[in-house]
């Protein structure tokens, strides 16, 4: 079973001259394979952004029985296209696609040579088509599983990721000034409703969130020092964020760590940013989005351009990076 991370076009606008990070939703599925079926498959993840080896010859040398696709929305035209070229260079062959795009727009993907689309818990639905697989089950019944599985979750109960499966690629992985770095999610979704945002939509608006002592079991059998915190927004429960640095302390975990963060929270929190700063805290992702008000209003951002300014002038002065994202 080959999970796959592929490379977009050339002509693709995309953000990979400034970060290209480890496909942490890949190594959930290679750590979350059943007891019960890991003897019965292999499964193994082609990060095809790194990758020597060509996608084709990888094909005819593994001649795996399920290819399985993450990617975003400049990924759909070239997800289509090697699911055609798997089919063809090894008759049988099955194909699936996960990831956020095939959450929220599902239907992009329904094309005949994708079997599979895991619009909603893609875990579970991944191992439920290795159930069918196993089983000799023909796709049209290992679909008609995927679509029994029941709404989509809202809450995170599954095994850390398999960081090892992507072993000979983890020294490619990077963000920007953070090299190598190391992904970590602790929550899903986002609390607030900004107008453009995409997050929300993964999850149906809700938001939730891991228990923070096994957030900082997970971040201590991280080997890389630089950590990308990739919540939508991390910044956000003042007591949640101290028990994960008094957590820090006493486990004795010195990272560096990358989050996200909004305006209102980084202007109001000074002190428990520095105290972030102490341990570890490099840099902050802010969605200041507009220097202009009726636009902040537009978004329903539910921030002013005063508290913009003073998020940049409280980041400043505790020495912390301000990566500023604007629409």
């Amino acid at each position: 079973m080959l999970l796959v991370r592929p490379k977009p076009e050339k002509e693709t606008i995309g953000l990979q001259h400034v970060m290209n990070c480890e496909p942490l939703e890949l190594e959930y599925l290679v750590s979350n394979v059943p007891e019960e079926l890991r003897s019965k498959v292999r499964v193994q993840i082609i990060d095809m952004i790194l990758e020597k080896e060509s996608y084709e010859s990888i094909l005819i040398r593994l001649r795996p029985a399920l290819v399985v696709f993450t990617g975003y929305i400049t990924h759909v035209g070239i997800i289509k296209t090697m699911c055609s070229m798997a089919k063809n260079r090894v008759p049988g062959l099955l194909t699936g696609v996960g990831g956020v795009h095939a959450e929220v727009v599902a239907e992009d993907f329904e094309a005949a040579e994708i079997d599979f689309v895991y619009s909603r818990n893609g875990i579970d639905g991944f191992n439920e088509t290795l159930r069918g697989m196993l089983a000799n089950k023909k796709v049209a019944e290992i679909k008609a599983a995927l679509e029994e599985m029941g709404e989509r979750k809202l809450s995170f109960s599954y095994r850390h990721p398999d960081r090892t499966a992507v072993s000979k690629y983890r020294h490619g992985y990077y963000y920007m000034f953070h090299s190598p770095c190391a992904l970590i999610k602790t929550s899903f979704g986002c609390p607030y409703h900004c107008s453009f945002c995409f997050c929300k939509e993964i999850t149906g608006g809700a938001y939730f969130t891991r228990e923070i002592d096994d957030v900082v079991d997970e971040l201590a059998a991280i080997a890389e020092e630089e950590i990308y915190i990739v919540d939508d927004d991390f910044l956000f429960s003042e007591a949640r964020i101290r028990k994960f640095l008094r957590l820090l302390k006493k486990q004795g975990i010195e990272k560096k760590f990358l989050v996200y963060g909004r305006a209102d929270f980084v202007a109001s929190h000074e002190d428990l940013l520095r105290d972030f700063k102490e341990q570890g805290l490099q840099a902050v992702i802010v969605g200041l989005e507009s220097m202009r008000a009726r636009d902040l209003e537009l978004y329903n951002k539910k921030t002013d351009k005063a508290m913009n300014e003073k998020a940049v002038k409280v980041l400043q002065a505790l020495g912390i990076e301000l990566y500023a994202t604007l629409i």
